[in-house]
């Protein structure tokens, strides 16, 4: 036998094996659907993309029976997309659309934390990655500096133009006024809209009076 059919044979064996698996945990364990096995990214025998794709599918066809039945091992959602995106670390969907389900869906947001930050890695210019993430920091894991760098980020690189003012909000908001003021005014400059160049002079006045008030608090202290 060659050295391909061998690994043909194995890689078919392999994925019977978690054909079967899965099976089982859907007739044989109703009340819990278990994660794949780790270290899947040492066996690949070069099929990583097609492994990868097996695991986001079945993600995919598992969140929704998880999310209405409750019968999910706790790390189940989690342990698939990080077995795949170790598997295919270039697969851009696990990271926008799986970091997304696996807060949304499953309630598990430092999981989600997780695979958007290893999909930034991979990605770091991509605008819709860098907002979603945003929001994900913003809204689950109340963290608005984070959230005001990724949503700036995201402005840098195509992403609609008020990401770029709600950045500007947060950093405000979190006494972080040098990096609001600079940011509104590279928005000033680059808008060649009125009413957002007189909206955004506007706030960089009331964000100027906010920062000589802190001051001359701080001053008093």
């Amino acid at each position: 036998m060659s050295r391909n059919s061998y690994l043909t044979a194995l890689f078919i064996l392999f994925a019977f094996s978690l054909t079967i698996y899965f099976k089982l945990n859907l007739t044989l364990s109703e009340k819990k659907i278990l994660p794949p096995p780790s270290g899947l990214e040492f066996y690949h025998f070069g099929y990583n993309e097609v492994m990868a794709d097996f695991l986001w599918l079945t993600y995919v066809q598992q969140s929704w029976n998880c999310y209405m039945a409750k019968n999910c091992h706790k790390n189940w959602g989690f342990r698939v997309l990080d077995e795949a995106s170790m598997l295919a670390p270039k697969f851009k969907s696990l990271y926008i659309y799986g970091a997304t389900g696996l807060s949304i869906l499953l309630d598990d947001d430092y999981g989600a934390k997780e695979i958007f930050d290893r999909g930034l890695a991979e990605y770091p210019e991509d605008w819709v990655l860098n907002y979603r993430a945003g929001y994900h920091y913003l809204i689950e894991l109340e963290n608005d500096i984070r959230a005001a760098q990724l949503l700036n980020t995201a402005g840098d690189h195509g992403a609609p133009f008020w990401t770029k003012s709600l950045a500007a909000k947060l950093y405000a908001k979190n006494g972080n006024f040098e990096a609001s003021e600079i940011l509104i005014q590279s928005m000033i400059v680059s808008t060649e809209d009125s009413f957002w160049k007189k909206n955004l002079e506007e706030r960089l006045i009331e964000v100027r009076n906010k920062k000589a008030k802190a001051a001359q608090v701080q001053n008093l202290k």
